[in-house]
């Protein structure tokens, strides 16, 4: 038995897993020393003000049972209870493959607002810079003013990256919530289980099973 005797195309989740990496690797900004794939997410910090210092991100699996995403999505809880009171936990470390994708999400949403806010904040300031040009007097003012715009510039066009980048969280968030519908499925998969099992168990608590065949007497 093969994968594509039943229908699933193994090629074709390769080539969406490498778009994916592919993707969010226009992402990465200086700092970034590990790509997709590993155990965490490793960036190095401003080593002019801490010593050798790099944070390690990693998928914490409790995150994706409770996620909701200010309500949009329905939490399913770090356990759930079967029809006969049992309580079964959830393997949170199942869940972190869930959790990484809502991270990831969530990131692309800060960057896209952080530099939307930048860039009005740099325009207004070149629009004043603007009009102190237009109403200085002086070489000297006049050349400051021009160094300033420069700079100005500089900083917005550094920003269009960042903007561009975060216009991917449109492709994450379709990826992100493709991503809950799974988990929901293999929650309830979980659940389904487990209550068949205790149903089984409590069928054979209750019923014993032939192992013989039936004899009956003879008249």
């Amino acid at each position: 038995m093969r994968y594509s005797d039943a229908g699933v195309d193994i090629s074709v989740a390769d080539d969406a897993k490498q778009r994916i990496r592919t993707a969010a690797g226009r992402t990465f900004r200086r700092g970034v020393l590990s790509a997709i794939g590993g155990f965490g997410a490793l960036f190095e910090l401003d080593r002019k003000r801490w010593k050798d210092p790099i944070l390690v991100a990693s998928a914490d699996g409790n995150y994706a049972l409770t996620y909701n995403d200010s309500g949009i999505y329905a939490t399913i809880g770090v356990s759930f209870q079967t029809p006969g009171g049992q309580t079964v936990q959830r393997p949170a470390d199942q869940y972190k493959p869930f959790a990484a994708i809502n991270d990831t999400a969530n990131n692309f949403v800060t960057v896209a607002d952080n530099a939307a806010k930048r860039r009005a904040t740099i325009k207004d300031e070149i629009a004043q810079t603007t009009e102190q040009l237009q109403n200085a007097t002086t070489d000297a003012e006049v050349q400051k003013l021009h160094g300033v715009l420069t700079s100005l510039n500089g900083d917005l066009a550094s920003t269009d990256d960042e903007v561009n980048q975060a216009a991917s969280s449109a492709m994450v968030q379709d990826i992100q919530n493709r991503n809950d519908q799974q988990k929901q499925i293999q929650a309830l998969t979980e659940q389904q289980n487990a209550e068949f099992a205790e149903s089984v168990s409590n069928y054979t608590a209750k019923f014993q099973l032939l192992d013989a065949p039936t004899t009956f007497p003879t008249p």
